[in-house]
């Protein structure tokens, strides 16, 4: 395992040791998911949608 992994793993248990922490942020991963399984149309249809752009 390399140190970035280990570090990444710690960052992650030290975030969800809260219970309100870790529904928090189990909820946002959810949102996130869900949004990217309904993306789809055109802008015109979804104009909550923004879309990315690459040129920055």
């Amino acid at each position: 395992m390399t140190a970035k992994s280990f570090e990444s793993m710690e960052e992650t248990d030290y975030l969800l040791r809260s219970h309100a922490n870790a529904a928090r942020r189990l909820a946002a991963a959810e949102r996130v998911r869900m949004r990217r399984a309904l993306i789809g149309g055109t802008a015109k249809e979804r104009p909550d949608v923004v879309e990315e752009s690459d040129d920055e």
